[in-house]
């Protein structure tokens, strides 16, 4: 009898056993939130992806700029997506996973030579064999600065620095303006691979420097914010205004204030979200808008509304053209799109919350299983979210419809 049983035994452990091999390998998208939980907030996967990583490899970062995301991996490779259509583009290793990747930065039809300049075209411009203009990602580590063609992944200028950067840069398309830990800012001419020492504000600067309408920008822990006119290997000061508090970032990779068409808006320590003019340094608002927590995290500007989360407090809504709340949620952490005026926001729970933009009133929540990485974002209608163990999917309103293979263009290398 007991020789019967386990003959029996054998045959169900073999059968079990072939049928877990017709099953395959198991699901990747097993264990992320469902397509019909998104359907029934009126939201879909607009397109899904699988990254390629190495053995061990993890994302680190996710963010968007313009028409591509980007996934940093903890192995410092920069992975290209294109946003809209989720087709892998290219990727780049920059510097070694010990060093800091500071922030991103896109420039518009740059235009550098082929080559670092010589002297004698530095001389005569005229014997400079220039290519054809392009879109360009800029990034820099402690000790380089890396121009890529956003478009190709093609490395244009890898430049290193003879002093130790504290941030990210920024950049006026022919030069790249970064601080160092000594405090002094430093002018970096992409053409001619030379570097100046253009600023020195006598205090440590812990957020990226941005550049705009001919000027740079520079916030310090002393209480100062500064425009500064960029000038041939150097600058003047163009205004500045002292604050109640630092300008200083939690992370050094992120930008903290933002300075565009719009505005010049600075997140500071005191609590307060400062806005000026951007060009002359008037004030924009009657007064900085008050938070009852240090402003440490990225301002986030949208087309009528900014985003403030303060440290310890919540998140605020604040009317771009007046500078006055239009609500506050105590869970929220950051906004990652804007659609239809609804807000669609992450909390600190990682679930995701849409909300009335003028009003505050939750309308729908649901958790964003299996998604630890989040591209901030309140211009494209669009929600982008990773994995760490590379999943990558774009969000869109179910009303955006599908993705069709002739939005995908002609064949595309695979993902590496």
């Amino acid at each position: 009898m007991r020789h019967g049983l386990n003959f029996l035994m054998l045959i169900f452990l073999a059968a079990t056993i072939a049928f877990a091999g017709c099953r395959g390998p198991a699901d990747p998208w097993a264990n992320v939130v469902h397509s019909d939980v998104l359907d029934k907030a009126g939201v879909q996967y607009y397109w899904q992806k699988l990254i390629d990583l190495s053995k061990g490899e993890r994302i680190a970062r996710l963010l968007r700029l313009d028409e591509n995301l980007y996934c940093l991996t903890d192995r410092n490779r920069i992975i290209a997506i294109d946003a809209q259509k989720g087709v892998f583009k290219w990727s780049q290793t920059i510097g070694t996973p010990a060093q800091m990747v500071f922030r991103f930065v896109h420039v518009d039809r740059m235009s550098l030579g082929e080559n670092v300049a010589t002297i004698e075209e530095i001389v005569d411009p005229a014997k400079l064999k220039r290519q054809p203009s392009f879109g360009a990602l800029i990034v820099n580590t402690e000790n380089r600065v890396t121009v890529i063609n956003r478009d190709s992944g093609q490395v244009v200028r890898d430049i290193p620095f003879n002093f130790v950067a504290n941030t990210g840069g920024g950049s006026d398309g022919k030069s790249f303006f970064v601080a160092s830990t000594g405090g002094v800012v430093y002018m970096v001419q992409l053409e001619e691979a030379a570097e100046f020492p253009v600023f020195s504000p006598e205090a440590m600067i812990s957020s990226p420097i941005a550049c705009y309408g001919g000027n740079f920008y520079v916030g310090t822990v002393n209480s100062r914010f500064q425009a500064r006119l960029i000038r041939p290997q150097g600058s003047a000061a163009a205004w500045t205004k002292t604050l109640g508090g630092a300008v200083m970032a939690a992370s050094p990779e992120r930008t903290l204030f933002y300075v565009g068409d719009n505005g010049c808006f600075v997140p500071c320590s005191d609590g307060r979200l400062y806005a000026f003019h951007p060009l002359h340094g008037g004030d924009l608002w009657n007064q900085p808008f008050v938070c009852q927590g240090p402003l440490i995290s990225p301002v986030q500007v949208g087309k009528q509304t900014i985003f403030q989360y303060a440290d310890r407090d919540k998140l605020y809504a604040i009317d771009l053209a007046t500078g006055r709340k239009r609500w506050d949620n105590p869970a929220g952490r950051l906004a990652l799109s804007v659609m239809d005026n609804e807000v669609f926001m992450l909390d600190g729970a990682r679930n995701l919350l849409i909300v009335d933009e003028m009003l505050g009133t939750v309308k729908q929540s649901f958790a964003m299983t299996g998604y630890e990485l989040f591209a901030a974002n309140t211009l494209a209608p669009a929600v982008w979210a990773a994995s760490v163990d590379g999943k990558v999917v774009c969000i869109r309103k179910l009303s955006a419809g599908h993705l069709k293979p002739d939005m995908l263009g002609p064949t595309t290398r695979p993902m590496q």
